[in-house]
């Protein structure tokens, strides 16, 4: 999508997607739309979830999304730093199209109002995206739109379609509503959960099935990332650059553990039966492994993205859940070789992750809650 004065995409497109630019006669310099479409290996209800749901809109088309999916819903679409478009939905078809009026954010002139129609119908063994989008300033816009939704749209059919970097779907199964100010991290006992609130420097049980607070003790602090390995809890103080090893009974701190050697802020800790990994913000995003004795590193994996929430699959112990918070995905990665096995998208904001042995649990940071998801595919290496 073009955004005034131009997009600077440059990606190309693949040969299943088709486009057309259709322009004014050369007497006039007034460009009448862009037209491109895109048939993805999904069901058109996967597929307009995807044009709809804010969440999902952030994977493929931009930075920020906020929309309420129905006629006359707004509409906020951020590509950038200062780029940000503004407007409603026009017209609005479950399953079938929605349309969209968009204006640069504190910009009220309607000459620079554009209009951008999504379709989806069926077709063969997936369905078929296709947009229009009118109202460009010139034929540079033209240019650079066309180019800007060759790219978008193919990220579109790469989400679906593309093996391990595919985007998978999850299963919302429960939702415990937490009261904190700052909730972040979460973790599973065997029987209980357990969650942080970084601005109260508290860390706080719950009963999983009725969601009733059963104790909360004061580590101080802003703690963040919470695991437990069966007998204490691990809870990161990235304040500090210290993992607590509290004792779940008594809220008693154990032990402090430095994390020596590494770079970037602390957002999570998982166990893993013998070493605790670390999700750090440093060289855009990865996973250090801790010794438990010393805090030395003893090695990291590349993060997808900046991690924001990181468990071990207690199932076999050799893969990780990371969690990123900006595109809204959980990456299920081989903890022995760092390679993806699969993403996932989720509803909210994610932090903290725990794995349960079936489930995942996430912290939403939108919504204030402690959520419980089950991916809905789930494949071995």
């Amino acid at each position: 999508m073009a955004r005034k004065p131009t997009s600077s995409s440059t990606a190309e497109s693949k040969p299943e997607v088709e486009n057309r630019v259709a322009v004014a006669p050369a007497a006039s310099i007034t460009p009448t739309e862009v037209r491109r479409s895109v048939v993805v290996k999904a069901a058109v209800e996967s597929l307009f979830g995807a044009l709809t749901d804010a969440s999902q809109l952030q994977r493929w088309l931009c930075e920020a999304a906020k929309l309420e999916p129905k006629a006359n819903g707004k509409v906020s679409l951020t590509f950038g730093a200062n780029s940000t478009l503004e407007g409603k939905i026009t017209e609005f078809a479950p399953g079938e199209r929605v349309t969209m009026s968009l204006t640069p954010s504190g910009s009220k002139s309607a000459k620079l109002a554009l209009t951008v129609d999504l379709r989806v119908r069926g077709e063969g063994a997936g369905a078929r995206v296709t947009l229009t989008e009118t109202g460009l300033a010139d034929a540079d816009a033209v240019k650079a739109a066309d180019r800007g939704w060759a790219h978008r749209l193919e990220r579109l059919r790469s989400l679906f379609e593309d093996g391990a970097q595919a985007l998978r779907g999850t299963e919302e199964v429960a939702t415990i509503p937490v009261s904190g100010e700052s909730p972040y991290g979460v973790a599973w006992d065997g029987k209980h959960l357990w969650h942080t609130d970084a601005s109260a420097g508290k860390l706080i049980k719950f009963d999983p099935t009725s969601g009733k607070v059963l104790a909360e003790f004061d580590v101080g602090g802003g703690p963040t990332g919470v695991d437990s390995d069966g007998k204490d809890l691990w809870v990161l103080d990235p304040k500090r650059k210290a993992i607590l090893q509290v004792d779940p009974g008594s809220g008693e701190v154990k032990r402090r553990l430095r994390v020596l050697r590494v770079a970037g802020d602390l957002t999570d800790v998982a166990w893993d039966g013998k070493s605790l990994w670390v999700g750090m913000t440093g060289e855009g995003g990865k996973i250090v492994r801790i010794d438990s004795r010393t805090g030395m590193a003893q090695g990291s994996l590349p993060s997808p993205e900046v991690p924001s929430g990181v468990a071990v699959d207690r199932k076999d112990g050799a893969h990780l859940w990371v969690a990123a918070v900006r595109s809204r995905v959980v990456t299920r990665i081989d903890s022995r070789k760092g390679t993806i096995v699969d993403r996932f998208g989720l509803r909210g904001e994610p932090a903290g992750l725990a794995w349960d042995g079936e489930c995942l649990w996430h912290t939403d940071l939108e919504a204030r809650a402690l959520v419980r998801v089950r991916p809905l595919v789930e494949r071995t290496s």
